[in-house]
């Protein structure tokens, strides 16, 4: 059972396990014996009760964690506005694709474009994906009749999805990803990347792109069958790849996302900072021009 990400401000985010860890063991039981389905349901359990999970990490590392099961936050849009001495640039998280995220991301948007931000940092690190139609919706609000995502079956045909004209906000962007960024936050990535849309800052991304339909085989067992795979609008296959950063970012990870001491975020602000003092340049030498004509 590998660890895809874990929740924010869940307790087992707070041990320090993180994605590509092996869960091996829950509560002395191997998760081989166990399975899927029944090893979920034993990392579940009542707040306040404990759960010990072993876990074997990419480095080798075997190590165990007693953790204290409680209820999670799971807001899945949230947005700060930051603010230095020139700019004011909007941040704006998504932690998974739920049903209800483009509607709060639209009503997002239009809270920070009210408080005049300048520039936007879009956070999807630790995003495992959801659902699929949820993420489209939001690279649809970011780009202008633009190709999202394609879709290729086992015959090679190709179906791409194409945003429509109106866009709920054309400023500078970035977009912070790293290797817990799966599946439907992928595409939105590979979309605004392979557009020209966003920047992408952070790491590899975890690669998940497959299409799968699942079929029962009786009261208690089933197959996943694959029966297509998503591209990125410049023909990218995500499966088992991921999708490369335009800017790698070696930092640690902080212990709080978008807090003070998130240097992610703070060298995704600068670098949006000097895109905005570019504009301005770009814009005073044109009207210097102009006043010469």
């Amino acid at each position: 059972m590998k660890v895809v990400s874990t929740l924010g401000g869940s307790p087992a985010e707070e041990a320090g396990i993180v994605s590509g860890d092996l869960i091996e063991k829950v509560d002395g039981i191997s998760s081989e014996e166990l399975g899927l389905a029944n090893t979920a349901s034993k990392l579940r359990g009542e707040s306040g009760t404990k759960v010990l999970v072993e876990i074997y990490s990419e480095s080798g590392e075997i190590r165990e964690f007693d953790l204290e099961r409680r209820s999670v936050d799971l807001r899945p849009v949230r947005t700060k506005r930051l603010r230095d001495n020139s700019h004011t640039i909007g941040y704006l998280r998504i932690t998974q694709f739920s049903e209800s995220v483009p509607k709060k991301f639209e009503e997002a948007l239009q809270e920070l474009k009210e408080r005049e931000v300048e520039g936007l940092i879009l956070d999807l690190r630790n995003n495992s994906g959801g659902l699929v139609s949820s993420g489209i919706a939001v690279a649809d609000s970011l780009l202008s009749e633009r190709p999202v995502v394609e879709t290729k079956n086992r015959n090679g045909i190709k179906d791409a999805i194409i945003s429509q004209k109106e866009t709920s906000f054309d400023g500078p962007m970035v977009t912070l990803v790293n290797k817990g960024t799966a599946s439907a936050s992928e595409i939105l990535a590979g979309s605004l990347q392979d557009n020209g849309r966003s920047i992408l800052m952070g790491e590899q991304t975890y690669g998940k792109g497959l299409i799968q339909s699942l079929k029962s085989l009786g009261e208690d067992s089933g197959i996943a069958i694959t029966v297509a795979s998503y591209l990125t609008p410049k023909g990218n296959n995500i499966q088992g790849k991921g999708i490369t950063p335009d800017k790698l970012l070696d930092l640690p990870d902080a212990s709080e996302y978008g807090s003070g001491d998130d240097k992610w975020v703070r060298n995704a602000e600068l670098f949006l900072g000097s895109l905005l003092e570019k504009e301005e340049v770009s814009i005073q030498t044109s009207e210097l021009s102009n006043e010469e004509i």
